[in-house]
């Protein structure tokens, strides 16, 4: 298991006392105090888990998550914020936050909500994932619905991985929309939209929802 975590947390003695508790646990532990700071840390290094703080100075911590999610689907991302409102969890959580704890937290709490989302994200990080009736092969960049093929372009296969990877919980437009601006031709403003069609036409079924005003889902059961 990988134990450099990413904390993200501009106040210094917040961000002192973790990191120093954290490598006491044993852990290794890379602090940054900003936003950019932090998305440059996980563009070059591979991180176990995050534990990210949303009110930084220049960046807020959702466009962080964004970011995040579109350079590793994987990383667990720990939400530690003093904002309490059922509205503000429900929207980062959305966005693709593994989980969202209020500050203060006893160190014991925060290290076991470590350890149960980097479990979770293991059991994620494998050749193949399953969604459902929907298989994806990673290494080859298939997927099937139940024994059928389906035929997928490279951007949607893209797309469809990142639905699979966050199965039963919603995928936010905006990281949708960032995996693709790798791709020059699609930064139109309903490419999205397009895609997404095309997938639903393919898999057949409903197994793609959409939650209005968020994103979209493959949900459980």
């Amino acid at each position: 298991m990988n134990s450099t975590l990413l904390l993200v947390e501009d106040d210094q003695d917040l961000g002192l006392g973790l990191k120093a508790a954290l490598e006491f646990r044993g852990y290794r532990v890379v602090w940054e105090v900003t936003g950019r700071g932090a998305i440059w840390a996980a563009s070059n290094t591979r991180f176990g888990a995050c534990i990210l703080d949303l009110g930084l100075p220049d960046l807020d911590g959702s466009s962080i998550i964004r970011d995040l999610r579109v350079g590793d689907a994987e990383l667990p991302v720990l939400v530690l914020s003093a904002r309490d409102a059922v509205r503000e969890k429900v929207r980062v959580l959305n966005l693709g936050a593994d989980d969202y704890v209020l500050k203060p937290i006893e160190l014991d709490e925060l290290v076991a909500r470590l350890q149960a989302i980097t479990r979770r994200g293991a059991r994620q990080n494998q050749d193949v994932i399953q969604a459902g009736e929907i298989t994806i092969d990673i290494g080859g960049r298939c997927a099937t619905v139940g024994e059928t093929p389906v035929d997928l372009t490279t951007k949607e296969f893209d797309l469809l991985l990142l639905l699979a990877k966050a199965y039963g919980k919603v995928v936010a437009r905006e990281t949708m929309r960032s995996a693709l601006d790798k791709w020059v031709e699609d930064r139109e403003s309903n490419s999205l939209d397009v895609h997404i069609h095309n997938l639903r036409k393919k898999l057949g079924g409903d197994f793609i929802g959409t939650v209005r005003g968020v994103g979209y889902i493959i949900k459980k059961g």
